[in-house]
């Protein structure tokens, strides 16, 4: 072999190798913020519906009904459940109440990052029951 392609083979494995260690770095560090909401990659496309697509609130897809937004007052997302017929009625600490036809729906509030909030949702909002 030459010394050009030992060289350059040397230098894809060190970099190979930086990767990997900046990887675990991530993990280690951001891992539990990554991690908080399970499986992150529905939070990323949340977010990238907030961010990149202009949207106030975003659902996060999964089993769970949970909603997210940037930090503030919850209107997003008292505006998108008035567009399935539940009105605001109260918040007590984290716990936000909305009426529907003698129904309440609650929505449980927690930050995820110092710029984001989730909402979750004892119910599909959306359904008629």
């Amino acid at each position: 072999m030459s010394s050009g392609t030992v060289k350059s083979r040397r230098t894809l494995v060190l970099f190979g190798f930086a990767l990997v260690i900046l990887a675990f770095a991530v993990a280690l560090l951001f891992g539990a913020i990554i991690f908080q909401e399970g499986n992150p990659f529905p939070v990323v496309q949340a977010l990238a519906r907030i961010e990149l697509g202009g949207a106030d609130v975003a659902r996060i897809s999964g089993p769970a009904v949970k909603y997210i937004q940037k930090v503030g007052p919850e209107e997003p997302l008292s505006e998108h459940l008035s567009g399935c017929g539940w009105a605001f009625r109260e918040r007590l600490g984290a716990a936000i109440f909305y009426d529907r036809d003698g129904s309440t729906l609650t929505a449980e509030a927690r930050m995820l990052t110092r710029r984001y909030v989730v909402y979750e949702l004892d119910r599909e909002p959306c359904s008629h029951e």
